[in-house]
């Protein structure tokens, strides 16, 4: 099938994300991952914690602290040693969760991957927007506040006054991924039944890419979601 359909089926389904991030890529010049084309294409993540599996691991991110455990406090360290903000009898602020996802990239201490494979059906219980539009993706957390050192020691306290998770993922199609069975005539998609239309996979769009000389693989980002503590930070020493 002509591959460049599949946008406005993904629409007669509803799928607007799904059908927005086709169309940037096959509207982008030719770049293939790792040498993604810029601008970064950005989702609400308002939008895709409507979506259980999403909101079940932030959730998970939250509940269990995971900007605390032993990964992300040996890695906040290296960050904080690195900019110079582990200083002796001093009390520093860092971090700031007003920056955009892509500017946050050298300050994620942690992340929880999210999903499968795309339009598998036992990745997300069925087809739908998000599957449409992001594939396997992860869930980055970036933190803020202040650490003061403690005296007579070589450890720090880190109080956090606030967590930032958004969403990064890499829209290309390298691998040999099958992405289900789509039929232009009556707009069906199904992952199994292989009478619903012609079967499609990621060769199909390179295919598509070499042919044309258009087809740009990017990041996909979200807008950062912020977690307050208020008046009680989140305390642990590093």
């Amino acid at each position: 099938m002509d591959i460049t359909k599949i946008p406005g089926i993904m629409r007669h389904h509803n799928w607007a994300n799904g059908a927005r991030l086709m169309d940037a890529w096959f509207a982008r010049p030719v770049s293939s991952k790792p040498a993604y084309g810029l601008p970064p294409v950005f989702v609400s993540i308002d939008w895709a914690l409507g979506f259980s599996p999403v909101k079940s691991k932030y959730e998970e991110i939250i509940r269990d602290k995971i900007w605390a455990n032993s990964a992300a406090k040996k890695e906040l360290r290296r960050q904080l040693e690195r900019k110079g903000q582990l200083r002796q009898f001093s009390c520093t602020p860092f971090g700031d969760l007003s920056k955009s996802a892509p500017d946050l990239e050298d300050d994620y201490i942690n992340f929880r991957a999210v999903g499968g494979y795309v339009y598998q059906y036992y990745s997300y219980r069925g087809l739908n927007d998000l599957t449409a539009a992001l594939g396997r993706f992860v869930m980055n957390v970036a933190i803020a506040g202040m650490v003061e050192s403690i005296p007579n020691t070589q450890q720090f306290k880190v109080s956090v006054s606030e967590v930032g998770v958004y969403i990064k993922d890499s829209y290309d199609f390298e691998g040999d991924q099958f992405l289900g069975y789509w039929d232009e005539n009556d707009n069906s998609v199904s992952t199994i039944n292989r009478f619903s239309g012609d079967g499609v996979s990621n060769e199909d769009f390179r295919n598509w890419r070499n042919a044309n000389g258009k087809g740009g693989d990017f990041r996909v980002y979200s807008d950062v979601k912020r977690h307050s503590f208020g008046r009680a930070p989140d305390t642990f020493n590093i």
